[in-house]
């Protein structure tokens, strides 16, 4: 008897509290706070569930927006460190492969380019000079000659630097295809054979080596006709007048000059190159 009126009042007290309208007013909703209790302890409980990693790549993939998420790096650079560890337990090297590296600018081209841009500075130079010789020239005139001027100078350095970096590409190129050319004569048995072919192996390195020599040459005039055009650059940039113009005439007309002589030494580079039957050798060795 006593248990079935314990069963009955639990099951009264049950009703009170699930039941809507049964509570009394002003009681607390307990069934919203018990479901709001339960779906934070499973919250709680997915998370300590989740594996380490997997919450890492959720984390990451909500921070990474989707133009990031489009262009992944695909490749790698060397510089990066080998067995650099990285997520997943894979390495940097196994991950990904490494990047290709960015090929040397043709040297043909680039001779072509330099004797182009070596034109344009000379017209510069000659139309501020003449300005300096013209009565009456406004200063928007001086000014827009003086720019102009300025432009074909950081022209003219850029695209020394360019070619001063592709001919120092081919002298390293070539400094390893000969010794490499060397050792391979050196264990050629038949002296006949042998000795043919370091006849034609030095005969080959001293082209390569003039061909050097007139690229150091080149790299060192086009420095110093550089140096030359910003000195000139340097004294008119806060005092540019006609007579301030006309009072470097001499180094102004002297880039003609140094033009002709540094493009005599652009042909030369370009004859020994021409002259030497291993060049496509030496640029496409591995």
């Amino acid at each position: 008897m006593r248990k079935e009126l314990m069963g009955i009042l639990v099951f009264m007290a049950i009703a009170m509290f699930c039941v809507p309208g049964v509570y009394a007013q002003g009681a607390t909703p307990v069934v919203t706070e018990v479901t709001e209790e339960i779906i934070i302890e499973q919250k709680e409980t997915m998370t300590q569930e989740m594996p380490a990693e997997e919450m890492e790549e959720d984390t990451a993939e909500q921070m990474m927006m989707p133009e990031e998420m489009e262009e992944e790096t695909e490749c790698r650079t060397e510089s990066i460190m080998q067995g650099e560890p990285m997520m997943h337990g894979k390495t940097v090297q196994e991950a990904m492969p490494v990047c290709p590296k960015s090929q040397p600018k043709d040297i043909r081209e680039e001779m072509a380019n330099m004797a182009s841009q070596l034109d344009a500075m000379e017209e510069k130079a000659d139309a501020l000079s003449k300005l300096g010789k013209k009565k009456g020239a406004d200063e928007t005139e001086l000014k827009t000659a003086y720019e102009e001027y300025v432009t074909e100078i950081k022209n003219t350095k850029a695209q020394a630097e360019t070619l001063s970096k592709t001919s120092r590409h081919i002298r390293s190129r070539g400094e390893l295809y000969f010794a490499d050319w060397l050792q391979e004569l050196e264990s050629i048995k038949k002296s006949v054979l042998r000795k043919k072919g370091m006849k034609n192996r030095d005969k080959e390195e001293k082209t390569f080596s003039q061909f050097a020599d007139e690229t150091n040459k080149t790299d060192e005039a086009l420095q110093s006709l550089i140096d030359n055009l910003k000195d000139v650059k340097r004294y008119l940039e806060f005092d540019l007048t006609s007579k301030n113009i006309s009072s470097v005439s001499t180094e102004l007309r002297g880039t003609s000059t140094d033009v002709k002589k540094i493009k005599r030494g652009i042909d030369m580079m370009k004859k020994k190159l021409d002259s030497l039957t291993s060049f496509s050798n030496i640029i496409e060795r591995k």
